[in-house]
């Protein structure tokens, strides 16, 4: 799910990505066929969107798809970082993160990086200058944009699956949550600074993260609950 000015767009096991107006609560006309299961969608700027599908990567504009490149592994989670202008894609079945490089419709592989478990869940730093992964064996990596292979962090405190994960808007903070239903604040400055909240969705996984402020965070989960958090 994505939002895009005053419009969610969403993406389903139907092979098509619809949206529905946050003004009118209504779902559109618009349906986008793609050519393989998405998985994951992010957003390239404007009204650009990245669609991680099972056998490809599609990129559309208004509404409607540019260019899309095949590739040879599952994308399963999608970040574009619009300061370096690239796109990180993790892989379903494999340890690995691919870095492309976005010029127009077009996207070029620059590197692989390899993580401890099969990514899960990342997202670029909104100044652009670290990515965070999430991982299948509980693993939340940090690393700079500037040498992909260089490993900034690496914390293992959720006791599974890294769901989601999310920047605080000064990009000095990571929010992560896992299916061991735990929420984790972690300080990029201070490697052992965070705040660890056991049960924050009880017998739940945690679904989605979203910033306020440098200060308040929201999260939701499978309980059917949405979450206020201060810091």
């Amino acid at each position: 799910m994505l939002t895009v000015g005053d419009e969610v767009y969403t993406v389903g096991i139907d092979d098509c990505m619809k949206k529905f107006s946050t003004a009118s609560n209504e779902y559109s006309s618009y349906s986008l066929k793609l050519d393989s299961q998405p998985r994951a969608l992010c957003s390239g700027g404007g009204n650009i969107i990245f669609v991680a599908c099972m056998n490809e990567i599609s990129i559309t504009n208004e509404g409607q798809k540019e260019n899309s490149l095949l590739v040879k592994y599952e994308p399963n989670s999608i970040s574009f970082n619009s300061v370096t202008c690239e796109l990180a894609v993790g892989s379903s079945k494999e340890n690995f993160v691919y870095v492309y490089k976005v010029s127009g419709y077009n996207l070029e592989e620059i590197t692989k990086v390899s993580v401890r478990g099969t990514p899960s869940h990342l997202a670029y730093s909104p100044n652009g200058e670290l990515l965070a992964v999430g991982d299948s064996q509980r693993c939340l990596t940090v690393m700079a944009t500037k040498a992909y292979s260089v490993t900034l962090h690496s914390w293992s405190y959720h006791t599974a699956r890294v769901s989601y994960l999310a920047w605080s808007p000064d990009s000095t903070y990571i929010a992560s949550g896992g299916i061991d239903s735990n929420v984790i604040l972690w300080s990029v400055a201070d490697a052992g600074k965070k705040a660890i909240v056991k049960g924050a969705h009880p017998m739940s996984p945690v679904n989605g993260i979203v910033w306020l402020d440098n200060s308040s965070f929201v999260s939701v989960g499978s309980d059917c609950c949405t979450r206020l958090w201060d810091i």
